[in-house]
């Protein structure tokens, strides 16, 4: 029985740390709701109850633009989620049912969304929130009715009678009407009396917070026709795999098959069944010595007859250990049942240890001592319930693979689709990878080189070190907001074999190669992963190649559309060096999303744009802020064509390498390239649109303000070209910002008093008026630091800038040793290398 705290699997557990937490990524957030008393548009055009009979559905919310999902106390709290959670519904005059794919409570069938009404016959601690595996006995608190359209979404309500008058079991809630209500975005789910609130910021006069759009999986599909038009976003595909995000207790994570590892077949399926307490350590097999022990000798005294004992036993009682027969009932009196043993046989045997884990590390049992951490707790509760939201699954040892398949009746159309997920290996060789392949089934057969039909990205390797102890720990670390670089993504090409007949898609993480030993991660390595994600980028008709070594930029105005055929999206090939981690300065031709950002820079990307010299207290601080786009809405501009700005990727690995090489031609010249980002679906420009821009000039960007008569005034500048010759370098007295990581100097601005070397896609800060500028202090999203002194060849920077050193807070006290970044940390002073350093 159910005994609630708190739970989700977006997976910050208590829901105020998780809005808290999307505060503080990559780009500054947009608020609100919109303009207060507009209800916002719904962004689907559902069906009616009666319409969507027999069919899987997803329940779409108005407010807060976001599905309900799964998460929260116990794992199945309904909470709001960029994906949602399956349904399906089953409609009887004028009401309906949900029935979702996980494990209802307390049986094995698939459970109900119901809402909770405080007494045992729902969950006596949980009332007043939805869950989405109710029981059968709850029949009267999972029956809606809905009231509305399909245009503007419908209140979704529920009476509830919740009572078991036989028990005398009736919960206040009863006879009531009670709407559902969302939160908030990434919230959970509850129940009001009314359909407005003014909790959480929500208007009071706004409704659109209990409207939810029926969608069915048609419907979805029907998203994949227009991708491929101008300006239209990438379509969230997740819905077509199972078990996206390895809940507990859904019954879909069969679908996830475990054991193949390039050239094998899969051998089993990952389950939640049988889960044990237990922690990452105890999924390595030890060794033990097992001993022989052997007597033969009389146990009859008239008939001497003999018998010979054996005794198999871990402890070692040396070459000799004289006890009582092991079989002394068989002794008859007088003879003596004390006999002589002797070693016969030592024996090294490898026992405990398993490879493959779907869980938290705790199992469904009551305790009021916590089985992994020794925390005391007042009553017995079953720890589920706390962590219930923070399942995982992990590959233990040095080889082994989890992959999914989206068989091709599943598949929906030709074209683009990214596969990403969250992890991290502890393995310090070998493979430990994020793989996609296009019709190739379960096994990646042959496939070793990237190509359009197999992509591969690296998991973020730990230090064995300091890996966490727990999986509840694991499971935190992979959802910390923008403080490691967990996120790995892939693009892979699915084919129309036949009409309307596509390839397979699959998908999975892959740690060694059956194929090559050499391949091996350690015998110990420990890989976790969580949240996958699938995005439809469709076939885009155009290409356009983005070289940083090129010196002429008329090859982008060759690469413009034909006027006479209608705007179009563009696969785009960057060839673009960035360092992941560190920040690095950018200018594109094109405009990006921020889906397209975080789809070649991870997830967790931070950028920051150029602002100069605003703060009265630091005249001579230049300040970059993060971009205002919001890091929730994939259509939202990040990347403005034109424009400068800095960017730290986390996408593990950088740029791709060795993929199939891209041409192009003009005026008798073939640019080549093997290594870049490949960003499916840009619009750019026709030709009359760039017959008059030169690609080759200056890209001016804004003039920083400087209101403090400091005569520091700078400007952002950039390139999209080569500049290398004595003509065209990087002036004199700028500001630049090193992308030679030697020494882990690579995103760290330098005062350079000569001219500078820069390949394209590239900006630095130059002095306004050509007046000599005096070094000065910088700060990036709130992190100050100094501009390092002049280098006399940026080209080759002396590696004495070294940042890995240890932060002491005022008084003296470590507080991060061996850092290489200040992420993370409170605000307030900090000691680092002697100098003082300001973390806002």
């Amino acid at each position: 029985m159910r005994c609630g705290i708190s739970k989700r699997k977006a997976k910050l557990f208590v829901t105020a740390l998780m809005v808290a937490a999307t505060a503080q990524t990559c780009f500054a957030q947009a608020t609100g709701t919109g303009t207060k008393g507009e209800q916002p548009n719904a962004a689907w055009t559902g069906t009616t109850p009666s319409e969507a009979n027999g069919k899987t559905v997803y329940l779409y919310n108005v407010g807060t633009k976001q599905f309900l999902g799964k998460g929260g106390r116990w794992g199945t709290e309904a909470t709001m989620n960029v994906e949602g959670a399956p349904f399906e519904l089953t409609y009887t005059n004028g009401t309906f049912t949900l029935t979702s794919k996980v494990k209802q409570e307390g049986g094995d069938s698939n459970g109900k969304l119901t809402l909770m009404d405080g007494t045992d016959r729902t969950s006596k601690f949980d009332k007043f929130n939805y869950f989405v595996d109710g029981k059968p006995a709850a029949s009267e608190n999972y029956t809606f009715t809905a009231n509305g359209s399909t245009t503007d979404g419908y209140t979704l309500a529920i009476t509830s009678t919740s009572s078991t008058p036989d028990e005398g079991n009736k919960s206040s809630m009863a006879g009531l009407t009670f709407y559902m209500f969302a939160e908030g975005a990434n919230a959970h789910v509850s129940a009001r009396l009314e359909t407005q609130s003014t909790m959480l910021g929500i208007p009071a006069d706004s409704t659109a917070y209990s409207k939810w759009v029926i969608v069915t999986e048609d419907q979805r599909k029907d998203a994949f026709k227009t991708v491929n038009d101008a300006h239209k976003a990438a379509v969230n595909a997740t819905f077509l795999m199972s078990d996206f995000d390895f809940a507990r207790n859904d019954n879909s994570c069969e679908e996830w098959k475990t054991g193949a590892t390039s050239t094998e077949n899969p051998t089993g399926t990952l389950s939640y069944k049988g889960n044990k307490v237990c922690k990452p350590t105890d999924a390595i097999p030890s060794t033990i010595k097992e001993y022989t022990y052997t007597s033969e000798h009389e146990y009859e005294i008239f008939t001497s007859r003999k018998h010979t004992s054996t005794i198999k036993t871990t402890e070692d009682h040396g070459p000799t250990w004289k006890r009582t027969c092991q079989e002394s009932s068989d002794h008859t009196k007088p003879n003596s049942k004390t006999v002589t043993y002797t070693k016969t046989n030592t024996e090294e045997k490898v026992v405990g240890g398993y490879t493959y884990y779907l869980g938290n590390g705790y199992d469904e049992g009551n305790y009021t001592t916590d089985p992994i951490t020794g925390e005391t707790m007042t009553v017995g509760e079953n720890r589920q319930q706390s962590y219930g939201g923070a399942w995982t699954a992990n590959i233990h040892g040095k080889r082994g693979s989890v992959v999914q398949t989206i068989p091709t009746k599943n598949m929906i159309k030709e074209g683009w689709y990214r596969v990403s997920c969250v992890g991290f290996t502890t393995a310090t060789k070998g493979i430990a990878r994020l793989y996609a392949a296009a019709g190739m089934g379960n096994t990646t057969g042959s496939a070793t080189a990237q190509s359009e039909k197999f992509a591969t990205a690296s998991l973020h390797r730990i230090d064995p070190a300091n890996k966490p102890a727990t999986y509840v720990a694991a499971s935190k670390l992979l959802d910390t907001p923008n403080v490691n670089t967990y996120d790995a993504s892939v693009k892979v090409y699915v084919s129309e074999k036949t009409p309307g007949v596509y390839e397979t898609l699959s998908f999975g993480i892959q740690v060694g190669s059956a194929a090559d030993e050499s391949q091996d991660a350690d015998a110990e390595a420990w890989t976790c992963f969580d949240n996958f994600k699938i995005e439809y980028l469709g076939t885009p008709p155009n290409t356009l190649i983005l070289d940083e070594d090129q010196e002429d930029g008329a090859y982008i105005n060759a690469q413009a559309a034909d006027d006479n055929k209608t705007l179009q999206k563009s696969v785009v090939y960057l060839h673009r060096t960035m360092n992941t981690d560190k920040w690095n300065s950018l200018v594109l031709p094109i405009s990006l999303n921020v889906g397209q950002v975080k789809s070649i820079f991870g997830d967790q990307v931070h950028i920051s744009e150029f602002k100069g010299a605003y703060d009265e207290n630091h005249p001579q601080r230049i300040i970059f802020d993060p971009i205002t786009a919001n890091r929730n809405d994939a259509d939202a501009i990040a990347i403005e064509a034109g424009k400068l700005y800095l960017v730290k990727p986390t996408a593990d690995g950088g740029m791709p390498q060795g993929q199939p090489e891209k041409t192009f031609t003009y005026n008798g010249k073939t640019i080549k390239v093997t290594n870049y980002y490949t960003i499916v679906g840009v619009t750019f420009k026709q030709q009359k649109d760039v017959k008059d821009i030169n690609y080759s000039a200056r890209v001016m960007g804004t003039t920083g303000n400087e209101d403090f008569d400091t005569k520091q005034q700078v400007q952002f500048v950039g390139t999209y070209v080569k500049c290398f010759e004595n003509n065209n370098k990087i002036p004199a007295n700028s500001y630049v910002l090193n992308g030679n990581n030697l020494g882990g100097t690579a995103g760290l601005w330098y005062y350079r008093t000569v001219e500078t070397k820069t390949k394209g896609f590239r900006g630095w800060l130059q002095s306004v008026g050509d007046q000599p500028s005096k070094v000065f202090e910088y700060e990036i999203e709130g992190v100050v630091e100094q501009v390092n002194g002049n280098a006399t060849a940026i080209d080759g920077i002396e590696a004495a800038q070294q940042r890995s050193a240890n932060i002491y807070n005022l008084n003296g006290q470590l507080v991060r040793q061996g850092a290489t970044s200040t992420e993370g940390l409170p605000s307030g002073l900090y000691i680092v290398g002697g100098k003082k350093l300001v973390v806002k």
